[in-house]
């Protein structure tokens, strides 16, 4: 039997795996551009979205869902 916690960081952690694979299925200049965004929408620093995007800080199912749907070329998501 797998305890709680064990599920819990397993969840995290998938969750940030796909976090990270929508941001770097962007280009270098989209990457900057969905950056700003993603501070703006969900009210984080720059700094608290690199430590997301590197895993060191959990992310929701919303931020990663909001991540997979960014569309660079449409107008700005809301959270």
């Amino acid at each position: 039997m797998i305890s709680k916690g064990k599920q819990l960081s397993k969840r995290s952690k998938e969750l940030s795996a796909r976090f990270k694979m929508a941001y770097e299925r962007l280009s270098f200049t989209q990457r900057q551009a969905v950056k700003v965004s993603f501070c703006k929408a969900h009210g984080v620093t720059e700094g608290t979205f690199r430590n997301k995007t590197g895993g060191n800080n959990p992310v929701s199912e919303t931020e990663v869902e909001w991540m997979e749907a960014y569309n660079p070329y449409a107008q700005p998501l809301a959270a």
